[in-house]
């Protein structure tokens, strides 16, 4: 678009070869709206091409070489249901094939699984460089009739991606967005390879995807946001299996799972129990970045209702992250968000992470007792350690038990002279209903080297409102 606005813009644009790094290709029905897509790529639009002012078109293999020697970039998005959609596929491998020695990463979008594993078999067949792909389900691509079958939101395996992808030596990143690998046992070895995987919006049972998981511990990076089908649960892993072999529940490994290479873990928009069963089963000893987000107490308010305790539904989960904790004591940076997780177990857990440096708390019903934790900064006894030390950064976002005492009373306790802390040097509040401007101001005003922060708004959820542990 850019080298269509003057020519001193087409001259910088055509001397950036990175500009020219990722290529684009839509190959969609008519009905669905191409520009809101932000991955649109109006060289490879015919009507585009109709309306040019420069009256030509771009071929695909033209922007390949403009960007010369860089390294590039492929992303598919394509429905199984357009007309001739074979055609269109060979005709883009065929104007990209001198060039894909340059190709390193792949991010494919269909509307199908059976698809999906078309477009990996080719794609992996024309080059072995490829060094990170991205594969996602996205069923809006095709706004007409579903195929039976090869539509079913149940279907979301990949069986033939570890036989597609045995050559791709270099392959370190793999990442899943509803959909889900099958890993047969005699391309098992592949998987040790990856260094980054993300599975993200599937239903997978706990067994399955821990099941994934053994096979790959070289893992530096790990994201996860995963639920169970409504039929399995963490005590129910030994239901009949079904007719596709597939889809049968796999039962839980006897032995964690050893990852000596992860250093970042991130468990998002997962119920409890599911991180719960995943963090009994994984072991992490040089883990440095770890982030957790739950659903709130909206998975539990039913119970709450009928009179249970939020401590009592939640010490399962609570005694689950405490003992993960345990031996992750390496960790630098805890973000946690939305969870129901109670203030004494929070405690248990920061009591874990020595070596912690930022807390990211966003959306917790937590209160005075935590705090009062974290400003004890003398004289640790047995009962009552210094938590956190080498804590220099905390962020509170939607936190609203928290208040202005709670910040001043921590603030000034970690740095006081004979605190066995460093002092928090960064301070940022957001949307704490208790937390002040004023507050803030005397904060700063008190330690002028503190770098504070506050943000007035309205939460954009409704929360479950409880009391908060004060004991």
């Amino acid at each position: 678009m850019a080298s269509l606005t003057s020519k001193q813009w087409r001259r910088v644009v055509l001397g950036c070869p990175l500009a020219w790094s990722h290529i684009h290709v839509s190959i969609l029905p008519k009905q669905v709206v191409e520009e809101n897509d932000p991955e649109w790529c109006i060289e490879e639009d015919y009507l585009e091409w109709l309306s040019s002012p420069r009256g030509k078109a771009r071929p695909l293999d033209l922007w390949a070489e403009r960007a010369d020697a860089s390294t590039l970039s492929l992303s598919v998005r394509a429905a199984c249901t357009v007309p001739h959609i074979e055609v269109n596929i060979a005709n883009t491998i065929r104007a990209l094939h001198s060039h894909f020695h340059k190709f390193r990463h792949l991010h494919l979008v269909t509307d199908t699984a059976v698809f999906e594993d078309v477009l990996v078999t080719l794609f992996s067949g024309v080059t072995t460089t490829w060094e990170s792909i991205q594969l996602a389900l996205d069923r809006r691509l095709d706004r007409s009739s579903h195929i039976a079958g090869m539509m079913s939101d149940s279907h979301v395996e990949i069986p033939k991606l570890w036989a597609s992808l045995r050559n791709s030596t270099k392959l370190r990143t793999l990442s899943f967005r509803r959909c889900l690998p099958i890993l047969p046992e005699e391309h098992q070895g592949g998987a040790s390879r990856l260094r980054s995987l993300s599975i993200v919006n599937v239903d997978c049972d706990y067994g399955r995807m821990l099941q994934i998981l053994s096979h790959c511990p070289n893992l530096s990076t790990l994201h996860l946001s995963v639920c169970p089908p409504s039929a399995s649960s963490a005590t129910a892993q030994v239901a009949e299996p079904s007719a596709d072999t597939h889809l049968s529940p796999v039962p839980l490994p006897a032995t964690p799972i050893f990852f000596p290479s992860l250093s970042r873990l991130s468990m998002h928009q997962m119920d409890t129990e599911s991180c719960q069963i995943i963090l009994q089963h994984i072991k992490t000893p040089i883990l440095s970045f770890f982030s957790l987000w739950n659903h709130g107490l909206s998975e539990i308010e039913g119970r709450i209702m009928a009179g249970e305790k939020t401590y009592d539904i939640m010490a399962p989960f609570g005694e689950a992250v405490v003992t993960f904790a345990a031996q992750a004591s390496q960790l630098r940076t805890f973000h946690i968000t939305n969870s129901a997780l109670p203030d004494r177990h929070l405690l248990q857990v920061l009591g874990h992470m020595e070596s912690l440096e930022e807390l990211r708390l966003k959306r917790m019903n937590i209160g005075g007792l935590l705090f009062r934790g974290l400003s004890r900064a003398t004289k640790p006894i047995a009962s009552r350690p210094v938590l956190c030390r080498s804590l220099r950064r905390l962020s509170l976002f939607g936190c609203e038990f928290v208040t202005d005492d709670h910040l001043e009373d921590l603030i000034f306790a970690r740095s006081a002279r004979r605190s066995l802390t460093v002092p928090i040097s960064f301070l940022e509040v957001d949307r704490c209903k208790n937390v002040t401007q004023e507050g803030m101001r005397d904060l700063k005003e008190e330690d002028p080297s503190l770098n504070c922060t506050i943000v007035r708004g309205q939460e954009d959820e409704v929360e479950v409102e409880v009391e908060v542990d004060e004991s």
